[in-house]
């Protein structure tokens, strides 16, 4: 009887594969069928040494000079129309193009070597495929508001030179039952047809936890295509998700993705680094002030110190250079209003021993 069951387990599971060789290749996914022939073959090299070889012959003879992955493709919209929202007739998609260069993103030494390890492997996936390895398809970036995950994203299109398409969230929700899973299907489905980097931003959205009662069931199922897609994207491209609010994510979508990139909001070096990036043209007349702004600016965002930052940089041109240090206090006080007292005490100290009070 075991016998029996061992044999019957094992038809299911060559069914299970041959399906998804099957669809691996009417899908036309010339990468991701090549490693799961590797894999078939290293896996059966014990036990079945003649099915084996015969598939490591096969690709031996099928050269990968024509992978989709390794050639610099064009998007080209005539080709995939962009979908939309039957109804609305709005499309799901906006599309960043590569029209100019964009600096790195300040980011934290963690952070930095994450998202070059992941260039790294994106820029030598033959190298990786032929020794059976997969490059990173999927990865989250985590982090508060105005920390760079957007910007990262696409700093990654320009490096990569793939267009970045962003999930357009208020027209893929929809009030209608099953139309929101059908929407996102639509998106999905699309990315991995075009090799490019799809952004999912603010996908606790629709990947909440299925365990939170306060959802429709519509919203949970949503999850259930994210966790399918996940699983089968593409190695010609890459689906990046972001999130602000980690503690809302479904767990069985955390072990899906291939990295989790957490974003960090500055410290006081990257802090004063970042705004002495942000003065250098206006360096020499406030090269003095930069220990200050970095005080000021201690707790905030990489977009909130930018902001900041500017808004002085207008005030010294609007005012023609004049421009005193109870200016600068009350401007930065009215945009960081949760300086902590021990911050303050700092600010005091070096105002008076700069003689300024």
């Amino acid at each position: 009887m075991n016998d029996i069951e061992n044999r019957t387990e094992d038809f299911y599971d060559l069914f299970e594969k041959i399906v998804h060789l099957c669809k691996l290749s009417l899908s036309g996914q010339t990468d991701d069928l090549r490693l799961y022939v590797d894999r078939l073959s290293k896996r059966y090299k014990s036990t079945y040494p003649l099915v084996s070889k015969d598939l490591e012959n096969l690709l031996k003879m099928t050269s990968m000079k024509d992978s989709s992955i390794l050639r610099d493709q064009k998007f080209q919209e005539d080709m995939y129309p962009l979908p939309v929202d039957k109804d609305s007739r709005m499309s799901l998609l906006k599309i960043f193009k590569n029209e100019h260069e964009i600096e790195k993103p300040y980011l934290s030494k963690k952070t930095s070597t994450a998202i070059d390890q992941l260039i790294a492997e994106r820029k030598k996936s033959k190298e990786l495929l032929k020794m059976g390895l997969t490059p990173s398809r999927t990865a989250i970036f985590t982090g508060p508001p105005g920390v760079g995950k957007t910007l990262t994203a696409r700093w990654l299109s320009t490096q990569l030179q793939l267009p970045l398409l962003t999930l357009d969230l208020s027209t893929v929700m929809s009030s209608y039952l099953g139309k929101t899973g059908n929407n996102l299907r639509a998106v999905l489905d699309f990315a991995k047809k075009n090799p490019s980097i799809l952004f999912l931003d603010e996908i606790d959205a629709i990947a909440k936890k299925r365990a939170d009662e306060s959802d429709i069931g519509e919203l949970k199922r949503l999850v259930t295509v994210m966790l399918q897609e996940i699983d089968e994207w593409p190695v010609s491209g890459l689906l990046i998700a972001a999130t602000n609010h980690v503690e809302l994510i479904d767990p069985a979508l955390w072990r899906r993705f291939d990295l989790i990139i957490p974003f960090e909001l500055p410290d006081q070096l990257s802090t004063k680094s970042f705004i002495t990036n942000l003065l250098k043209n206006d360096h020499t007349k406030l090269c003095n002030w930069i220990p200050l702004f970095s005080l000021f600016c201690r707790g905030l965002s990489y977009s909130d110190i930018e902001r900041l930052i500017n808004r002085v940089r207008k005030h010294i041109i609007l005012e023609k250079d004049f421009f005193s240090y109870e200016k600068l206090i009350m401007l930065i006080e009215d945009n960081n209003k949760n300086i902590e007292r021990k911050t303050k005490y700092e600010l005091l100290d070096l105002l008076i021993k700069e003689g300024s009070l």
